[in-house]
């Protein structure tokens, strides 16, 4: 089984780091054709094979690169690749306002440049046949991903969330199994690294309750507690699906 931990840039500096699997930082952020760095990540993650990059500026996700020119971003995150000795960049292009071929014309080029020394995967919301109700995730085309990237990395997460939809769980095994099958029409099963979470939400605030946070006395359905994520294992590694990340360092006590 190949698992792979992801690191959300925003984890307090000073938080001990577990490697008993492989990480995944996502560390940088891409505006317009500049990479910036967010400085929790400096000196912390120099050993690391996995990279990620992300699209947030200011605070917010932004659509600013697709305004670049992707051959300039892409030499960009060369640099930053070789400098770091990652072998694998994560592209986790999230809340973007544009339409599927502007967002593929512009990806075609850059993974294109970065592909032939580098595997690059894509981060892709998670959806099945039906159109949802995430504009975002409908422009993500799990056919493209997959010519064209290494791996997907499927954010099987947040089916539920707050205050958009009724309590309820954020990652249910039916819908999972769902997702992932919709994803085996376009994909390889050997591409396909599905998400788990370690985290929920509370529907009274809004806000993120982390797994080893989590009251149990309080019965939130929402939570992704480990025994949810061995029974996902367990499941998708009987239809053949090997590879999984979670989503994210330090919300959990036992990761699997």
């Amino acid at each position: 089984m190949d698992i792979v931990v992801a690191v959300n840039k925003w984890r307090p500096q000073n938080e001990a780091i577990n490697r008993d699997y492989p990480l995944a930082p996502f560390c940088w952020d891409l505006d317009g054709h500049q990479i910036v760095e967010h400085p929790n990540c400096k000196d912390r993650f120099t050993q690391e094979s996995y990279c990620g990059l992300q699209n947030e500026v200011n605070g917010a996700w932004s659509s600013s690169f697709l305004k670049s020119d992707p051959s300039i971003a892409a030499e960009n995150v060369k640099h930053l690749l070789l400098k770091r000795e990652c072998d694998t960049i994560i592209i986790d292009f999230e809340g973007l306002s544009t339409t599927q071929d502007t967002l593929e014309s512009w990806l075609s080029i850059f993974t294109k440049e970065l592909s032939g020394k580098f595997r690059v995967s894509y981060a892709a919301y998670a959806k099945n046949a039906k159109v949802v109700s995430n504009p975002p995730a409908n422009i993500q085309n799990y056919n493209f991903v997959c010519k064209n990237f290494h791996e997907i990395w499927i954010m099987t997460y947040d089916y539920s969330i707050p205050p958009w939809t009724e309590v309820g769980e954020l990652a249910p095994l039916d819908w999972v199994q769902d997702v992932v099958e919709y994803a085996t029409k376009f994909c390889r099963k050997d591409q396909i690294r599905v998400g788990l979470a370690a985290y929920g939400y509370d529907w009274k605030t809004g806000k993120i309750i982390e797994e080893k946070d989590y009251n149990p006395r309080t019965k939130n359905p929402s939570i992704e507690l480990v025994s949810k994520r061995q029974k996902k294992v367990e499941v998708l590694r009987s239809s053949g699906i090997d590879k999984f990340f979670v989503w994210a360092l330090g919300m959990y006590d036992e990761l699997i």
